[in-house]
């Protein structure tokens, strides 16, 4: 959804509203493709009552199904996997039935524009994603691609964005329980871990505590640290 905020869409709580839909999917949960086909077979009255809607399918079981989704279910119109969101807009503008699957070379957070709406004082904000431990019971390595940790400056830059952008007064936080996965920030560092600096400048495998407390010390921020 905000990816395609930048082409015009806004967000509608009627389904019958929509110019699209969008089924973001996990393949963790139990029956995952089952229920996809399940919901998609929902919308068939509505896509044939609405020839122009556009249906399209996201996440890891679009990563794991591929053109399969667009050869059991013709009405969807875009396949895009987790790491392909950024492409979402070219791929809606494109017409047709397109498949993206790919893991890009190119940084989707680079290009995926600005959060301008929020659903209350929180904000989810991205760390790491992918793995690399292939365990023999989990698909995340084959759906999500190997593990890559953002640079700690531009995880800065966008907690400073997020907190700055919210259209509230009272206290606001950032999820704790996303604190632990700072953990998993081990890239560039140096000066870009002091307030009102985002530029890193020595390289090094900086410890997740710098980036963590200098979130919390950020104004506006819940620096209460919770279990998950």
């Amino acid at each position: 959804a905000e990816a395609m905020g930048a082409e015009g869409y806004a967000l509608t709580d009627t389904v019958e509203d929509a110019d699209m839909v969008l089924l973001n999917t996990c393949h963790i949960r139990e029956k995952a493709s089952e229920k996809l086909y399940s919901d998609l077979g929902r919308l068939k009255p509505l896509k044939q009552g609405k020839p122009d809607l556009k249906i399209g399918v996201a996440g890891c079981v679009a990563q794991a199904e591929g053109a399969e989704i667009l050869r059991r279910m013709p009405l969807v119109d875009i396949v895009v996997g987790p790491q392909a969101y950024h492409r979402l807009p070219a791929m809606a503008r494109a017409g047709g039935q397109v498949v993206d699957t790919e893991f890009p070379p190119e940084d989707k957070f680079d290009h995926l524009p600005q959060r301008k709406t929020y659903r209350g004082p929180t904000a989810f904000l991205t760390v790491q994603e992918g793995c690399d431990k292939f365990c023999t019971f989990c698909v995340v390595p084959y759906t999500r691609g190997a593990e890559v940790s953002r640079l700690p400056a531009r995880l800065l830059d966008e907690a400073r964005a997020l907190i700055e952008a919210m259209p509230i007064t009272e206290e606001q936080s950032l999820d704790p329980a996303f604190t632990a996965a700072f953990t998993a920030v081990r890239k560039e560092a140096g000066d870009e871990l002091s307030p009102g600096k985002s530029k890193a400048t020595v390289t090094e495998t900086p410890p997740a505590a710098p980036v963590v407390t200098t979130i919390a010390s950020t104004e506006n921020v819940d620096n209460t640290v919770k279990a998950p």
